[in-house]
């Protein structure tokens, strides 16, 4: 019973921390590498997907469009690699300019640092509002719609954000 009470409070404890960005990360599109523990008075959204999941880029495209109007929301894309066949830098470098990105990229080797998330299908949504903890979590076309929903509500009604900070991404 001992054991128990102690393996109880580890996981208490690795579910206290909450999320974290892979620390074997490899990241672009920004000059430092990117620390959700940072981002905790931030409203910031991250959407993993893959290679080969298509529907990413036109959502990617559309929230970045969004997100002009909302400087205080950051997007960071966690980009999965393939596990058939790894992508080399350069292949990752023509993607961001083939799509024209700009927001923060992050190749994690695994999504081990989402912990108590289900993460089954491409592309999935995290949003986190000044926490380690996602606010809405969930995938497809529905959850792109109800983050689209969420981000018109702090476009329509700007007192949602206003205690947040422009965002300013700081080395580690």
């Amino acid at each position: 019973t001992i054991s128990f009470c102690f393996l109880l409070l580890h996981v208490a404890a690795a579910f206290a921390q909450g999320d974290a960005f892979h620390e074997k990360a490899y990241w672009f599109n920004t000059e430092f590498k990117i620390s959700l523990q940072s981002c905790t008075t931030k409203m910031v959204l991250v959407v993993i997907t893959d290679l080969r999941c298509e529907e990413s880029n036109y959502y990617l495209h559309e929230l970045s469009e969004k997100l002009i109007k909302l400087p205080q929301v950051q997007l960071i894309q966690v980009l999965l690699p393939d596990t058939q066949q790894t992508p080399s830098r350069a292949h990752l470098v023509q993607y961001a300019q083939l799509h024209n990105f700009s927001h923060p990229i992050g190749i994690f080797p695994d999504l081990s640092g989402f912990k108590g998330q289900n993460i089954t299908s491409y592309p999935h949504f995290l949003l986190y509002h000044k926490s380690l903890s996602p606010t809405y979590s969930n995938s497809g076309y529905d959850a792109f719609y109800a983050v689209m929903k969420k981000l018109d509500e702090c476009i329509v009604d700007p007192s949602k954000l206003r205690e947040m900070e422009l965002f300013l991404f700081k080395p580690m």
